[in-house]
């Protein structure tokens, strides 16, 4: 593709979450694909689409594994498009799997981050410098570990990790139902609370002070689950309470019809509690934990832990 300046630009976008809990969180998501989406109306560029695949970046089979990263580069090409990137550890983060990559990539990359087109060398340098903060940073979780081996901390083997594991889920499971029956307690205060979309509900949950299990604020993406079950139970609620009812003229509740009507924007909601406070890190914890689960609490505060 040549590049002209008189030619409008197409671009096809590309982000990559590092683990399934971005994903989840649609934080590190919006982050990025907010960075390629300013960087396009900078350059004019036409975003056409954006791909994103939640894999680890220093995963040496990296280029085979990411169905979306192929599915980014064909749409380019067939669009005559430039390939945007938030910026390059968000292809890769080992050397050798970018480089095979470059070999065959026929279009443009920009960086978002520096505003301006890379090219092999570029991205190769770095995407090594990207590869060697993953090196510094399992270095540092190794000796991590050892400095509470040497504190006394003692692992447990495989038995005790497996019953520590099995009661620890129970607890974590107890939770999640907790957490259900509390947003099951909000949608039953008012019927139009059934009809909120996933980020009004999200906003609902937060003022009422109901968190995720890892004491988070809502998101709308992370409130989908919770929902679905929640509206579960609401219906098993409904049917047991409208059985037998000869007024009703039905089997189940299951069976009426909802009235129309359109989502309910969070900012018409009635007064409810008080802003969430920011989680600490002993917020996030499960409740109960394994030695090795609070270890990897403790890791996680470690700057840029994760973000391989």
């Amino acid at each position: 593709m040549t590049i002209s300046k008189e030619k409008p630009i197409k671009a096809v976008g590309y982000v990559r979450l590092s683990t399934e809990k971005q994903a989840l969180d649609d934080v590190d998501h919006r982050k990025q694909t907010e960075r390629i989406r300013k960087a396009c109306e900078r350059r004019d560029f036409t975003l056409i689409s954006i791909y994103a695949d939640v894999a680890s970046g220093a995963d040496p089979h990296g280029a085979t594994r990411r169905g979306d990263l192929s599915t980014a580069v064909r749409h380019a090409q067939a669009e005559d498009a430039v390939l945007v990137i938030p910026e390059p550890t968000r292809l890769f983060r080992n050397v050798d799997a970018a480089r095979e990559f470059l070999k065959t990539l026929d279009v443009p990359v920009f960086s978002a981050r520096v505003g301006r087109f890379l090219k092999s060398p570029a991205l190769l340098r770095a995407i090594q410098r990207g590869e060697d903060a993953v090196r510094a940073i399992r270095k540092g979780t190794s000796a991590a570990l050892k400095k509470k081996q040497a504190q006394g901390m003692v692992f447990s083997d495989a038995g005790g990790r497996q019953k520590g594991a099995l009661k620890s889920g129970k607890v974590r499971g107890d939770k999640a139902d907790s957490i259900v029956m509390q947003v099951v307690a909000i949608l039953q205060r008012d019927r139009a609370y059934r009809d909120l979309s996933h980020r009004a509900l999200a906003d609902l949950l937060n003022r009422n002070r109901v968190l995720t299990g890892w004491g988070l604020a809502w998101t709308e993406n992370s409130v989908r689950k919770v929902r679905k079950k929640a509206e579960g139970v609401l219906q098993m609620i409904e049917e047991i309470d409208n059985e037998g009812d000869p007024s009703l003229g039905l089997s189940s509740a299951g069976d009426m019809p909802r009235p129309p009507s359109e989502p309910i924007a969070a900012d018409q909601l009635g007064p409810v509690a008080s802003s969430v406070e920011t989680p600490t890190l002993a917020d996030l914890a499960p409740v109960v934990m394994t030695d090795e689960e609070r270890i990897q609490a403790e890791l996680q505060a470690i700057p840029g832990y994760g973000a391989f």
